[in-house]
């Protein structure tokens, strides 16, 4: 289905059919906790690798979310 001309929309929707919800989140999770290392070791920024990681951890608890699952099967 193309839901407009908006082609990162066109991109993220084709990731979640292929993917579903619950595996893009992961993906977006995974992301989360990498950029909050790479700020540590490489920035030592820990303020801005704290928020990556409240990031993070709020993607875990959306990923287990009922409507989430329900959409991934």
């Amino acid at each position: 289905m193309n839901i407009g001309c908006n082609p990162e929309k066109d991109t993220l929707e084709g990731l979640l059919d292929r993917e579903r919800l619950d595996g893009v989140v992961k993906m977006l999770r995974e992301i989360c906790n990498e950029k909050a290392e790479h700020l540590r070791v490489n920035w030592q920024d820990e303020a801005l690798a704290g928020d990556w990681d409240r990031a993070a951890r709020a993607l875990n608890r959306f990923a287990r979310h009922a409507a989430v699952v329900l959409v991934s099967f």
